[in-house]
């Protein structure tokens, strides 16, 4: 049974046709090795034939030998051909496999972005009413007590205004970061 880490990862198809690619290189090597000893062999025959009388029956096994040679070589030249398509593909695959990654990473990224606020990085009002709106649901099916506390900050546009935004941005963030301490993992605190 294939790991979770095996389904998951984003490289296993083009791993697999690299691996095909290297099969299939290897293949084309022993088949070049395999063409060069039929010809060795071959133009062995052809000297002692020439040497010696021939049986015919040593030529008739010659010209099969010979047949063959033509068979591996063109088969070793089918395979260049077919390890020329693999790599195409395997880099293809690479190249839309990296695509996917960075779409997939982009999608995390906008759905996070749509759900929450951009200064604080809390859930925001989409993601609030979502919550509370599930929270509502829990409460009622199992007769559950839920709590919704509303703070205000006094006084923010003064800050703003006297301090400039990048501090009254500073201590938003700074709330957020209390009262994300002060709460519970399973609570919600949302800008």
């Amino acid at each position: 049974m294939k790991s979770e880490q095996q389904l998951d990862s984003p490289r296993r198809p083009a791993h697999a046709l690299t691996n095909a690619l290297g099969q299939s290189e290897h293949v084309k090597v022993l088949v070049e090795e395999s063409a060069e000893e039929l010809s060795s062999v071959n133009t062995a025959l052809k000297h002692e034939i020439a040497v010696h009388s021939a049986q015919p029956a040593v030529e008739a096994a010659l010209q099969k030998s010979e047949a063959v040679e033509t068979k591996v070589q063109d088969a070793s030249e089918k395979l260049a051909v077919v390890n020329v398509a693999l790599k195409g593909e395997v880099k293809e695959r690479h190249v839309l496999e990296d695509q996917l990654a960075a779409a997939t990473e982009r999608g995390k990224a906008d759905h996070h972005a749509a759900l929450h606020d951009p200064l604080t990085g809390l859930p925001n009002r989409t993601l609030f009413s979502d919550r509370l709106e599930h929270g509502l649901a829990l409460a009622t099916r199992h007769d559950w007590k839920l709590a919704v506390v509303f703070i205000d900050v006094n006084c923010f546009k003064g800050i703003n205004d006297l301090h400039g935004h990048t501090a009254g941005d500073a201590v938003l963030r700074a709330i957020a970061e209390r009262l994300t301490e002060a709460t519970r993992a399973d609570d919600t605190v949302s800008r």
